[in-house]
């Protein structure tokens, strides 16, 4: 390869990599409240949790102890609500609604990797959060 294309793929896996970190994530819905990434490596830590619904903020969560973790959906995730429970539908896997059990492979986010966008913050800012869950596979 000559230094011409090696500097040019250099270039666009930095541009790549910024605009994963300044637009990998999105809020979707309104009632209920989901954060959906883009997609790419996650990682594969097993987490078994209990979805939740925050009413205050109207943002689907995951209960961790005392606290809170909030996940970060893979691509083609979809807030739902059911029989007036909330949850998430997941592409591929199925529907998960408030108390559910769910089974996720993933990895712990930085906080400096959030986009500072209101409808994002609304999620991540949230009192008693311990985490941010990048999740990369959902099961029962």
């Amino acid at each position: 390869m000559s230094w011409k294309k090696g500097v040019a793929l250099l270039l666009c896996s930095a541009v790549a990599a910024c605009s994963a970190t300044s637009g990998w994530i999105q809020a979707t819905g309104s009632d209920p409240v989901i954060l959906v990434h883009t997609g790419g490596e996650t990682g594969a830590v097993g987490i078994e949790s209990r979805l939740a619904y925050h009413a205050a903020s109207k943002c689907v969560v995951l209960q961790a102890g005392d606290g809170i973790n909030i996940p970060i959906w893979p691509p083609g995730t979809e807030p739902i609500v059911v029989d007036g429970r909330r949850g998430v539908d997941v592409k591929g896997v199925g529907r998960f609604l408030d108390g559910d059990r769910v089974q996720l492979g993933g990895n712990a986010a930085d906080e400096e990797m959030i986009p500072s966008v209101a409808d994002v913050r609304r999620c991540t800012g949230l009192p008693g959060r311990q985490k941010l869950i990048v999740v990369g596979q959902v099961g029962r």
